[in-house]
């Protein structure tokens, strides 16, 4: 029998909850604003409970999941997802708290924990770090160095220097988790607050490469992430990087981050199943309606995401829900984050349908162009994407089968291409990087392929050197 009672898994749930509220939130505000104090008084408090009945809380970071004492924490990575990765970017695997730690002793481990790994590498290390500022009670233990894991995690994930960066785990982490927040405070009946989703917008702004397609990223996103969350990461992805196409300072850039992150919360509140969505049932209908009186209602959020929240299914021509009397215009980023939602839902899979290619997505898209969406929007969004966009595969009309690597503005039928397959078919011993604009006219794309069809594993093909091993 378990010698952890079921109150003090909840106390420590309590307190895993808190510190990753409060960890969020010292990344948007200065250290002592009275936001982060609340999530630090919060944690406290389960603390103090917990050292009631014991001299020292003692946490172990097991993978992805918090063990305490013989059990693991119940389903800890959804909503204290960031302090563990956090925590594991510094190399803990345990964590003490000694009676007599106070509020104050928390906020350093806070504080600590959010500064740079290499800069607190150079300190020694966190505990080195938190001991600096005369924190005692709060003992970080690790069982592999962080220059040791952050290598070994790169050498798993960037076999070589030109492959393309695939979005960071962390931001993943933080997608999961704040989606999960938002459903806990949802099912507890209690105000969203758009913190998460703040965090979320600029690490995501960090996190796009300048002059990369955002879809190299995206077809690199991990096949176990969450169905419901990996859609919602790539309209995000897609609408901040069209935003930072367009020069948008980074505030505006920022917001429009948050409110793409935000934007399908009235379906969380309508309860309808994120992971198969029918969009012929009257509740879908509903949910911009119901995500605009959620957000009005919630703490922190800006005025933009509770627009975009109401208006992305309307269509530049009116003709979508919610109907609305007289002349309006849209606003532009509802149209750019519907146009992105109309184009993941398309080329995302569900239990019922088989996803779209991306060119296939595209001319089903161009039906709709100058009536549900803005002739110039839909213009400069293919240009972004493509026809073919990154990560499709592609055959050449001499036969050849390649990757394609990145897009053109202009020559949008003409991408750079990485070929794995020479035109009999047989796997290059060595891929060939090819710019289609710079070959002869001959040299064009005859159609999207299914990889699969090919014997090719499309993760392996973005390795150079390594093709469909």
């Amino acid at each position: 029998m378990s010698s952890v009672s079921r109150l003090s898994l909840q106390n420590v749930e309590e307190l895993l909850r808190a510190l990753n509220g409060a960890l969020r939130v010292a990344q948007l505000y200065p250290r002592g604003h009275q936001s982060i104090a609340v999530g630090l008084h919060k944690a406290a408090e389960a603390l103090g409970v917990l050292l009631e009945t014991r001299e020292k809380v003692q946490l172990g970071i097991l993978e992805d999941e918090v063990v305490f004492g013989d059990r693991a924490v119940y389903q800890s990575t959804q909503y204290a997802g960031f302090l563990i990765q956090m925590l594991r970017d510094h190399g803990v695997d345990r964590v003490t708290i000694r009676s007599g730690c106070t509020p104050a002793d928390l906020g350093e481990f806070v504080d600590v924990l959010q500064c740079d790994v290499q800069s607190v590498s150079e300190l020694g290390g966190v505990q080195h770090a938190l001991q600096a500022r005369g924190v005692r009670s709060i003992l970080l233990e690790g069982l592999a160095s962080p220059a040791l894991r952050k290598k070994s995690e790169m050498e798993h994930i960037l076999p070589s220097s030109d492959t393309p960066a695939p979005l960071p785990n962390k931001l993943i982490v933080q997608a999961t988790s704040g989606l999960h927040e938002l459903a806990d405070s949802l099912s507890r009946q209690k105000p969203i607050a758009a913190d998460p989703a703040k965090v979320y917008a600029y690490e995501l702004t960090q996190a796009l490469v300048d002059g990369q397609s955002p879809l190299l990223s995206l077809a690199l996103m991990e096949s176990h992430v969450e169905g419901w969350v990996k859609r919602l990461v790539k309209v995000s992805t897609l609408a901040v990087a069209f935003a930072k196409q367009l020069k948008l300072t980074q505030h505006e850039v920022e917001s429009l981050g948050a409110a793409s992150f935000l934007y399908d919360i009235g379906l969380l509140g309508l309860g309808i199943d994120l992971e198969d969505i029918d969009r012929d049932e009257p509740q879908y209908c509903k949910h911009p309606t119901e995500g605009a009186r959620i957000l009005l209602s919630g703490q922190n959020v800006e005025k933009l995401a509770v627009v975009v929240a109401f208006e992305h299914h309307m269509w530049h021509d009116l003709s979508g829900f919610p109907k609305v009397f007289g002349k309006r215009r849209i606003h532009p980023v509802a149209e750019l984050v519907g146009l992105a939602d109309s184009f993941v839902n398309l080329v995302t899979g569900t239990a019922k349908r088989k996803g779209l290619r991306s060119d296939q997505a595209i001319l089903e898209l161009s039906k709709f162009r100058g009536k549900r969406f803005d002739d110039k929007l839909f213009a400069r969004f293919v240009a972004m994407t493509g026809v073919f966009a990154p990560g499709t595969f592609v055959q050449l009309q001499d036969g050849r089968v390649g990757l394609v690597l990145r897009t053109h503005p202009v020559h949008i039928l003409r991408p750079a291409i990485r070929i794995v397959l020479g035109e009999d078919g047989v796997l290059l011993p060595k891929p060939i990087e090819i710019d289609l604009t710079s070959e002869p006219a001959a040299v064009a794309i005859l159609e999207a392929i299914d990889p699969e069809e090919k014997g090719l594993d499309p993760q392996c093909c973005w390795r150079p050197g390594k093709p469909g091993q």
